[in-house]
């Protein structure tokens, strides 16, 4: 069985890591779609470049923008930061693999191939979640200000 089949087999096994891995991308992903839309949404007053200093040609960020940025920035952590906390799960297998008489880039295949197929399956998902939340978001936002 190739790494990649292998890695496979052990996501199927292993439903609930997995499940709740591809949960926090996909959270992560519905975010950052949410309040990049809003940081470009000039309906909302929030135009993500909204004023320029024509003397010095600088461009000023409002606020808006900038909660946006760091909510993407505390999102993109997250993921990054479940990442972590899901591979280190994954020093068991790490360590079979590589008693078994596993390369270095079997390994890497294995993990890279259990990330692109969470991740192919997370990150449409994510969008999917965000354009359905996009409409309540801007009501709701819209009657704020």
């Amino acid at each position: 069985m190739g790494p990649f089949k292998f890695g496979i087999k052990m996501l199927r096994l292993e439903y609930k890591k997995t499940f709740f891995y591809a949960l926090t991308l996909v959270v992560t992903v519905a975010v950052v779609f949410l309040f990049l839309n809003y940081a470009q949404n000039p309906h909302l007053g929030n135009d993500l470049y909204q004023s320029q200093n024509v003397n010095t040609g600088i461009q000023s960020i409002n606020f808006g923008t900038m909660m946006c940025m760091v909510m993407i920035a505390i999102s993109i952590l997250a993921a990054i930061f479940s990442n972590n906390v899901y591979l280190i799960k994954k020093t068991n297998e790490i360590a079979v693999e590589q008693m078994s008489g596993g390369s270095i880039s079997e390994i890497t295949t294995y993990l890279i191939g259990q990330n692109f197929v969470v991740g192919g399956l997370a990150i449409p998902a994510g969008i999917l979640l965000g354009i359905l939340l996009n409409p309540i978001m801007n009501t709701y936002l819209s009657h704020q200000l």
